[in-house]
């Protein structure tokens, strides 16, 4: 895929998606199995009240992700665990969520990368929630500058409102406002 180019806000429905990694396109969700060059979402990536809404899932690379706003992860009230996340699967170049991780439930408001990435740009905060990872970064490899223009603040969940970076070899910044 060239430039995927989403010009609102990314909304997670009622439905549930059963699995981890969406395979269907159910509750609001972008899948991409292969690589993309560049994927916009001038808005928000808002969980619904479905389990695991409001998806970014790429395969392949990625070269640039932009999110104009922020990821909002669902509350337990009105299910949602697991919404609101975007997975990487191959390289990926550079990611900016202009807003914050807002994470609530289980596995919400999640940026995971699967292996090596350039820059990773959050200029809110991440704030965790109640239900465990929620408001997280997960990156298992090399990160080349990570800036973070906020706060880092946990929540009741386990691991909620962290960044899990396991090697980093560039600039890593974050104001603390």
């Amino acid at each position: 895929v060239g430039t995927l180019d989403i010009r609102g806000s990314l909304i997670g429905g009622a439905v549930d998606n059963v699995s981890n990694i969406p395979t269907t396109t159910q509750g609001g969700q972008i899948e991409i199995l292969g690589n993309v060059s560049k994927l916009n979402i001038s808005g928000n990536v808002v969980a619904g009240q479905g389990d695991n809404t409001a998806i970014v899932a790429i395969g392949g690379d990625a070269k640039t992700i932009t999110i104009g706003g922020s990821l909002i992860g669902g509350s337990h009230a009105g299910g949602s665990t697991g919404g609101a996340r975007i997975f990487v699967n191959g390289v990926l170049a550079s990611i900016t969520v202009s807003g914050s991780l807002l994470g609530d439930a289980q596995d919400s408001a999640r940026i995971v990368l699967g292996t090596d990435h350039g820059s990773v740009r959050i200029n809110g905060d991440i704030v965790g929630g109640n239900g465990d990872r929620s408001g997280t970064i997960d990156s298992p490899g090399m990160t080349k500058s990570l800036f973070i223009g906020g706060s880092i603040r946990g929540g009741a969940g386990l691991g909620s409102g962290s960044v899990d970076v396991n090697d980093a070899t560039g600039k890593l910044a974050i104001f603390v406002r």
